[in-house]
């Protein structure tokens, strides 16, 4: 049986501070999730969509281990300024 989005997500167990990083990354690559407040919402859904399709990973609006991979690759190769912040 094949599990859902929402169950592959829990399946993560991910706790509230792994989904504030998540928006941190999230704003600072340009996807505008709103507040960086744990609570993985509507905003938060969308801004990761946009990540998936831009990272080309299966879009679902959910985090599942191709999106995580795919978004600290992302992390790991974007250049930082001499103040250590993203540039995009």
């Amino acid at each position: 049986m094949e599990l859902t989005p929402e169950e592959t997500e829990r399946g993560l167990k991910l706790q509230p501070e792994d989904y504030q990083r998540i928006q941190v990354a999230l704003n600072a690559l340009g996807f505008e999730v709103g507040s960086e407040d744990c609570a993985f919402g509507s905003k938060s859904r969308s801004g990761l969509r946009k990540y998936q399709l831009r990272s080309r990973v299966e879009e679902s609006d959910y985090l599942d281990k191709k999106t995580l991979n795919a978004l600290l690759e992302t992390i790991e190769n974007t250049p930082n300024d001499t103040n250590g912040d993203w540039e995009v």
